[in-house]
């Protein structure tokens, strides 16, 4: 008696197939974390294609002003006016008042003597203690009796006296015998000549004087101009010859 062999295929059940699938989906995601966990530092500049970094892609603040290139930087708008500053201190006050005289004296009040003494002076009246920059203008004609060289010695002062080559507003004329000073004949020979100083002053009456003496037979000063002019510093200063 023959027997007939039917075969017959397994059927699936429904959570055998729910159980492979699940298998399936924690393979995939296990290859997709190993593509994407790259090294840190494996990717260079030259693997990222054009575009490839986008906006989206950087957290905020990653890229800071430093990073940007000049043309980059974009300037904003201006901002709205800020509050007005407080008032700065007062400057200190410029030239307020200057002062000059002038005269052409004749003998004997203009007349150098050997000893020396006053030859001009200005009187003034200052609103202000402080300085003043005083300067002299004059000329000085000398006669000379004898073939010798003699000398005439001015300076400005704050009082009447001999002149002191030590302090400043002095000047020094040396006259040479030679040149014709009416040794003989001839005639005055005319100088040119100028000076300036700082003087202090006070709040109201001030005299500055112009001081001489000479050696010369006749030593004569005119004209001559004084100015003075106020001013509130005198800073210390050097001057320096090499």
């Amino acid at each position: 008696m023959n027997h007939l062999h039917t075969s017959h295929r397994p059927r699936l059940s429904p959570a055998l197939v729910v159980a492979c699938l699940a298998l399936l989906a924690a393979l995939a995601g296990t290859g997709v974390a190993a593509v994407t966990a790259l090294p840190r530092g494996s990717v260079h500049t030259a693997a990222l294609a054009n575009g490839a970094v986008t906006s989206a892609k950087l957290a905020n603040h990653a890229v800071t002003l430093s990073k940007l290139a000049p043309s980059a930087k974009i300037a904003g708008p201006q901002g709205p006016k800020g509050p007005k500053g407080d008032t700065g201190t007062a400057g200190p006050a410029g030239v307020t008042n200057a002062w000059t005289g002038y005269a052409y004296p004749g003998t004997p009040a203009s007349v150098y003597s050997a000893g020396g003494a006053e030859l001009a002076h200005l009187t003034f009246t200052s609103p202000a203690a402080g300085f003043t920059v005083v300067s002299a203008n004059f000329a000085t004609r000398i006669h000379e009796a004898t073939a010798s060289d003699c000398r005439v010695q001015t300076q400005i002062a704050p009082a009447a006296g001999v002149p002191d080559q030590t302090a400043p507003g002095f000047v020094d004329q040396w006259i040479n015998g030679n040149l014709p000073t009416q040794f003989g004949a001839g005639t005055f020979l005319g100088l040119n000549a100028s000076a300036t100083r700082v003087l202090p002053v006070v709040n109201g009456s001030n005299t500055v004087y112009l001081n001489g003496k000479s050696d010369c037979t006749a030593a004569l000063l005119g004209p001559v101009t004084l100015t003075a002019v106020l001013a509130q510093n005198n800073p210390s200063s050097t001057l320096v010859t090499p």
